[in-house]
């Protein structure tokens, strides 16, 4: 929304119901716990971590990269923690939602409203107790895999665990470890895959070889790590060569392709030869008749490995009751155990987990009765202004599903500013336009793997039914939304129901100020994109030398409209990258470098008051670069001075509402112009600002920035300015 919507034209509130961030990742905490898709794909896309440890990370981690996130992109300031969503009411008359709230700590209830209420909880939010007789009745530690109890000493005890899916694949591995006796009550079979993208873990990582069928994890070494660091092209390379690996397996859900055939002959065999010879009731029990597909597949490192220890016993067959000292099977047989697990799952919530109450006094659960009516996960006809993040219909059986939340994120804002520009006080999908997409996804299923005969959620939970998952791969439903079709919707308008009143005036933002750049962009030296809504000027600068400071911020106070953001290439000037310099030279040089930029951005700050401040260039990653002898050093010194200078900034800034960002890229070109793509475009976009591929003298560095910065401009109402400077630009190589 910063970025895509004119600042300070909303406000948001995201409302949490825990007392911290992060989700499944914050609420499950049992032991194993992690995520089958590999660590370096399970990021923001825009937003790679370096540092992983495990190819396929483990809880803790996970959940410190969002944390760390929300701190990198300052997301606490909209979140709301220990608020739970009870109600959205629409108010037909006003075009608002009527939102009810309770305070999880002390149950106290209160109202709060938006034009647009959006639903980002998930479908597998709510765990459920197993429906067996007599549970509660059990007078041991009884858990859920979903509300672990840490207090629970497993060393030694018998332990019964129902399930056999997702959690139970983590879990049993490791208490196997630990426990006496571990009874797995197995009611039905699933899939145990090879893991995801193990064919880039192979090539890069293992040197062509494959680990051991059970023992796929990989730890990456310190190497492996500043590897990633230090070549950025590499990085991206690896994270692109996985995810494509993944859309290309859709295949596979084809049912009686080729592909298909394949992956569940290659499957079967692995789960035999992992369980060994013998154990034939075991292996009856658990591989499928089914495809692989029908079901979400599991990946599980060590779980058939498990089953067949010394300390396991599988337990096959319904559950008939639970008594105090155990579980009672249906052939009669009494299993006592110390400790019961649940590890059971959650409730399919195809439905809100709030009451939404549309203009008409109807509730989303009497509106769709025991079906499911949402349009490509997002939106539901007669709820206007109401939409969810990946719902039932999207994407979920395909790959991370973190680049789907983005994309129906963007298509969500994409709504709100035509809502906001366009003055449309409701928008609600068409029922029309919903019909047609479900019969082409019901025709579309009628040859997928997900309508065989096998319980899944992807079918609402049920054995049978409707199936309610993408038809195709992630890229497919990304390109599919990647742009809204907004003949779709229906609209009603704020002033007089007429849908050209925002017309307004018949004046733009630069009439009324005379800016010339902004009454003439279409004006241009050659065939290139140009934007009404904002333009970009360059201003070299050394801004180690006062002079030239001066200079900069003159040029800027020429300029009458706002300045929204401010791009600062802040390169160090201490005479040149390429030659040694002593590591007390390299604390005066970044202390210069710090202060200049802060000097500049103050600068500019009281000439224009930006709205955000970007600074990009080598205050980081100098190491690189290779400075003599002590290139680490000056990297270590450089990281805590990016730190220090964002501090500073917030301080200086933060009283005027200024967002900064401090983007660290080294002093090589790849390095960046990688800085500048992450901020301002892709990979294409910076190709076309510079066709020559090099970023080694100021003007081109000046023409890319004002380029990138002009797209930037597409997103923004007044003037991008980019600022290039420093020394060593100067000098040869």
């Amino acid at each position: 929304m910063e970025k895509m919507l004119v600042p300070g034209t909303w406000d948001l509130t995201l409302y949490e119901k825990n007392d911290q961030l992060g989700g499944t990742w914050y609420e499950n905490t049992y032991p194993g716990i992690g995520c089958d898709i590999p660590a370096h794909l399970y990021t923001f896309t825009f937003d790679p971590k370096t540092d992983w440890s495990h190819f396929y990370a483990y809880g803790p981690e996970i959940l410190k990269y969002f944390e760390d996130f929300a701190d990198r992109y300052n997301s606490h300031r909209y979140i709301k923690l220990n608020t739970k969503v009870i109600e959205g009411r629409w108010d037909n008359e006003r075009g608002v939602w009527i939102i009810t709230l309770e305070d999880t700590r002390t149950h106290e209830t209160w109202q709060d409203w938006a034009h647009v209420f959006i639903n980002g909880t998930g479908i597998l939010n709510t765990w459920r107790w197993p429906d067996i007789d007599g549970l509660q009745d059990f007078k041991g530690p009884l858990m859920h895999s979903a509300k672990w109890d840490h207090s629970v000493d497993f060393k030694d005890k018998t332990v019964g665990l129902i399930g056999v899916g997702s959690s139970s694949v983590q879990i049993v591995p490791q208490l196997q470890k630990i426990v006496g006796k571990l009874k797995v009550f197995i009611r039905s079979s699933t899939w145990i895959s090879p893991p995801f993208a193990a064919g880039v873990l192979k090539k890069d990582m293992l040197d062509g070889e494959d680990n051991k069928p059970g023992q796929r994890q990989y730890t990456f070494t310190d190497e492996d790590k500043q590897h990633f660091e230090d070549d950025p092209a590499y990085h991206l390379d690896f994270r692109k060569r996985m995810e494509a690996e993944i859309n290309g397996l859709f295949g596979l859900y084809i049912q009686g392709s080729d592909l298909s055939k394949l992956f569940k002959q290659v499957i079967k065999d692995e789960m035999n030869r992992r369980m060994g010879e013998g154990h034939e009731e075991l292996k009856a029990h658990i591989i499928p008749e089914w495809a692989p597909g029908c079901r979400r597949i599991s990946p599980g490192d060590g779980y058939l490995e498990a089953l067949v220890k010394y300390n396991v016993e599988p337990v096959f067959g319904g559950i008939e009751k639970v008594v105090p000292e155990g579980l009672l099977t249906a052939d009669g047989n009494l299993h006592k155990v110390d400790i019961l697990v649940c590890a059971t799952g959650f409730s399919v919530a195809f439905k809100p987990a709030f009451r939404v109450i549309n203009g008409e006094g109807r509730s989303v659960e009497e509106d769709w009765g025991s079906s499911v009516n949402m349009y490509m996960g997002l939106a539901a006809p007669r709820f206007p202004n109401y939409f969810t993040i990946v719902g039932p219909g999207a994407t979920w059986s395909n790959g991370t599903l973190l680049p789907s939340i983005e994309t129906t994120t963007e298509y969500i804002i994409k709504m709100i500013d035509k809502i906001q520009s366009e003055g449309i006080k409701s928008v609600e999908v068409k029922q029309e336009a919903l019909d047609h997409l479900m019969t082409h996804l019901d025709t579309y299923h009628k040859h997928t793997v997900f309508q065989e005969e096998c319980r899944s959620w992807f079918k609402d939970g049920k054995t049978t039914g409707r199936i309610y998952v993408w038809p195709g791969p992630t890229i497919h439903f990304l390109k599919t939304i990647r742009n809204p079709r907004y003949e779709d919707y229906n609209y009603q308008y704020k002033y007089y129901g007429n849908p050209f009143a925002y017309l307004g005036n018949g004046q733009v933002k630069a009439s009324k100020t005379n800016d010339v750049l902004g009454l003439s962009p279409y004006v241009r030296e050659s065939d290139t994109e140009w934007s009404i809504e904002g333009h970009a000027i360059a201003v070299p600068a050394d801004l180690s030398k006062t002079p030239e400071v001066e200079s900069m911020v003159k040029e800027i106070e020429k300029i009458d409209t706002k300045l929204d953001i401010l791009v600062a290439n802040a390169g160090a000037t201490w005479g040149g990258p390429f030659e040694p310099t002593p590591h007390s030279s390299s604390i005066r040089v970044l202390d210069l470098t710090v202060r200049s930029i802060f000097n500049m951005v103050r600068l500019a700050g009281t000439a224009q008051d930006p709205s955000r401040i970007i600074i990009v260039g080598s205050i980081a990653g100098m190491n690189v670069v290779h400075v003599g002898e002590h290139g680490t050093i000056m990297y270590s010194v450089s990281k805590a001075a990016a730190h220090h200078l964002a501090r500073n900034l917030a301080i200086e800034l933060g009283p005027k509402n200024i967002t900064t960002n401090v983007v660290a890229t080294g002093l090589f070109p790849s390095k960046l112009a990688n800085g500048l793509i992450e901020i301002l475009g892709g990979r294409e976009v910076y190709d076309k600002a510079n066709p020559r591929g090099r970023l080694g003298v100021p003007e081109d560095i000046a023409g890319a920035m004002i380029y990138l910065a002009s797209k930037a401009g597409a997103y923004v109402n007044g003037v991008t300015i980019a600022l290039d400077g420093g020394d060593y630009l100067r000098r040869p190589r």
